[in-house]
């Protein structure tokens, strides 16, 4: 009986050695015959399993079992090679991998080149709903990316703006609570930029440009695949903003020109734990800036930090929030007659000396807002992709909020000054 019982023991203890992960397995990661790759990612594709890379090309994989793997190596973004591993019961050390053979096991080299447009976004998963390539794409949009914004020394979004065919800046942001963001006209009717990364983020003032990646402008009817509650006849303004990197890296500007203007600016982004799977971004600016006139001045500051969790090579979590503080004079405004035909011909013909703000420095209105959003990524097949979106907007508007009208029959020079207080906050949710 006793023999018997060791026996059966003895086979399960056999089948649950058999069966069981491996400790901890090693291996070696080589750029070519010399050079290692160093601070490389390695994943099991399909799998959660991820390593990185040490300054000898090294790496571990702790707990897998065993079975037929395909083992993808990047570095800095850039999949740099593919090899297909097998991993038998027992195995702690995989035999070293290269990126590139030997030059006699080549059959021959192609190099092709071509002149690459850094400005030139050739494709876009916002605009469609779809990934779809510049040519392939039959709406009609434009983008600006950060490449184009950094070039023109962007201190604010109307500037980069002006890029985009057919889109003016018609009013500078009032402030004001509801409607208080900066209006730009596109083909012909009035639009504001209402979607950050393709879900509504509403703003009773201006948006910061230090965490936006490229601006994407879609015109005329198609902006209705994005509904009607951010989109006008004219189209919608998407802003696409910065995502966290697996690699540690980040920049720090100081900008300063006319009118006192002074602007700081940092960003920084990179992995939190060791295996990559958990990123991290924050972007930041402050900036104070005078105007032409009399007495004008703006001074907003930002900050936007940005989570990033990676499960496995299907499933990712994002978490992100812009929050944006702004203070500043208001913007003068002239609301001209809709009762009688208009004297005035020309703007010389008002009488008004827009060098003068006809306020000062204590009239201010602040406008502060905070954008919320989560987004969960889960790709389905090689084909299909899931992504679930929400977003919590907050917004407050408070202090004074001034603009003029035009009053008379006989002439357009007689203005009538408005004061108004405001004492706002809203919210809004979206999914």
């Amino acid at each position: 009986m006793k023999r018997s019982i060791l026996f059966i023991v003895s086979i399960l203890l056999f089948f649950t050695a058999f069966g069981q992960k491996a400790d901890r397995i090693s291996g070696k990661i080589m750029v070519d015959q010399s050079v290692v790759a160093k601070d490389a990612i390695v994943r099991l594709l399909n799998t959660s399993y991820q390593g990185r890379t040490n300054a000898m090309g090294e790496f571990y994989l702790d707990h897998v079992p065993p079975g037929a793997y395909i083992m993808q190596v990047s570095l800095n973004d850039i999949e740099i090679l593919r090899e297909n591993i097998h991993i038998d019961n027992g195995t702690t050390v995989l035999p070293t991998i290269y990126g590139t053979k030997n030059n006699y096991y080549l059959d021959g080299v192609t190099v092709y080149g071509y002149r690459r447009n850094k400005f030139l976004e050739r494709d876009s998963s916002k605009v469609a709903k779809v990934r779809l390539g510049y040519m392939e794409n039959p709406q009609s949009y434009s983008n600006v990316n950060k490449e184009l914004m950094k070039e023109q020394l962007t201190t604010d979004l109307s500037e980069a703006v002006k890029n985009v065919v057919g889109m003016v800046k018609v009013q500078g942001s009032p402030g004001r609570a509801s409607d208080g963001a900066i209006y730009y006209n596109l083909r012909g009717f009035p639009t504001k930029i209402g979607l950050v990364d393709g879900l509504p983020a509403n703003t009773n003032g201006e948006i910061d440009p230090a965490d936006v990646e490229r601006i994407e402008v879609i015109k005329g009817p198609s902006g209705t695949l994005y509904g009607g509650a951010a989109t006008s006849f004219g189209g919608l303004v998407n802003l696409v903003t910065k995502k966290p990197k697996d690699y540690y890296g980040g920049q720090v500007s100081y900008l300063f020109g006319s009118y006192n203007l002074n602007r700081l600016t940092a960003d920084v982004f990179g992995p939190i734990t060791n295996n990559r799977k958990t990123l991290f971004r924050l972007n930041t600016a402050y900036q104070y800036q005078n105007g032409f006139r009399d007495s004008e001045f703006r001074k907003s500051f930002f900050v936007a930090p940005t989570f990033s969790y990676e499960v496995n090579d299907r499933l990712t979590f994002n978490l992100g929030a812009q929050i944006y503080n702004y203070e500043g004079t208001n913007t003068p405004i002239i609301f001209l007659t809709r009762t009688r035909p208009f004297i005035a011909t020309r703007p010389e013909d008002l009488g008004f000396d827009w060098n003068r703000s006809y306020s000062n420095n204590d009239i201010t209105l602040k406008a502060p807002s905070i954008n919320i959003k989560g987004e969960v990524n889960y790709k389905i097949s090689d084909n299909w992709t899931s992504q679930t979106l929400i977003s919590r907007n907050f917004r407050k508007t408070e202090g004074m909020y001034q603009y003029q009208f035009i009053r008379g029959d006989k002439s357009d020079a007689l203005l009538e000054r408005n004061v108004q207080w405001q004492n706002t906050e809203g919210s809004s949710t979206s999914i």
